[in-house]
């Protein structure tokens, strides 16, 4: 596998003012697409590790087939949706729960970390109604792990040690991701995914049909693309800055762009035994 180690004269180091907007490719010097290569920033860490043929386009084919109905949709993408939550000061002086964030064709299967509004771990809804889809995801997940693996031993390793404390109860089935982003047909702004553990990388995959173009992932600090196509797995840090090149697709095209992750707060988990109880008291407390 190629290595690429940028250097700082690389760096686009006003980045940041790019969040929470489109981007395309002119925030690249470099996209990634017809051979394995490794990108590190200049500290030596892995930004991209990209495999062209990492998983059997057969499995993939059978996957797309399976799930190529759904329909994800979530108004809670925040960043990577381009609009910015607000939630407007009442007159009380506590905030409303009203936002002026659109549903995005995204979704998570798997599971979910405790968070202020629902304090305990939980599988999603989106899962809950589509568990036979879940199910047929689950051996195309566990290919992109052995590749994880393969691909980024220390890191794998560090996540799997961190999915082994928090036990099998929010891990999916044979991998070290608690959770897995399937965006269908679907751009986000630029962003970084801030929940995520820290220690450990993402994992993407592409599963599509028909006629489309575009979307490339972009790390615009990084000046760098990656041109996913199905059958490649790109591992990488999505704690730096990311977004997609805009996406043309015809003819009924459609693509999926798997993301297969670990909750950090899915440490803070206990059995489902312990969490449904835990849920039981929250909706005793709150009906009383």
């Amino acid at each position: 596998m190629k290595s690429l180690r940028l250097t700082y004269a690389d760096l686009e180091l006003d980045a940041d003012a790019l969040a929470r907007g489109f981007l395309d490719l002119r925030q690249c010097d470099r996209v990634i697409r017809d051979e394995d290569v490794t990108v590190l920033k200049p500290n030596g860490q892995p930004l991209v590790v990209y495999a062209k043929d990492a998983l059997p386009m057969d499995l993939c084919r059978e996957t797309f087939a399976a799930i190529r109905h759904l329909e994800p949709s979530s108004d809670n993408r925040g960043t990577a949706s381009g609009m910015p939550r607000h939630f407007p000061v009442k007159s009380d002086g506590t905030r409303s729960r009203t936002t002026n964030a659109v549903p995005v064709p995204s979704a998570v299967m798997g599971f979910l970390d405790p968070n202020p509004r629902t304090p305990w771990c939980r599988m999603t809804r989106f899962t809950l109604d589509h568990l036979e889809e879940y199910e047929a995801l689950q051996p195309l997940l566990r290919a992109i792990d052995v590749k994880y693996r393969g691909l980024t031993p220390e890191h794998w390793g560090r996540q799997r040690a961190f999915a082994n404390r928090v036990g099998s109860d929010f891990i999916v089935p044979g991998t070290a991701f608690s959770s897995i982003t399937v965006n269908r047909n679907y751009c986000t702004a630029a962003h970084t995914d801030g929940g995520n553990y820290r220690a450990g990388l993402a994992a993407t995959a592409v599963l599509s049909g028909g006629i489309f173009n575009g979307s490339q992932l972009i790390f615009p600090r990084y000046r760098t693309g990656v041109d996913l196509r199905m059958g490649g797995l790109c591992v990488a840090d999505m704690h730096e800055l990311h977004g997609n090149a805009p996406l043309r697709v015809a003819c009924g095209g459609v693509r999926f762009s798997p993301v297969c992750y670990m909750r950090a707060g899915i440490g803070a988990c206990g059995t489902q035994g312990e969490e449904w109880r835990r849920a039981a008291e929250r909706s005793w407390r709150v009906t009383c």
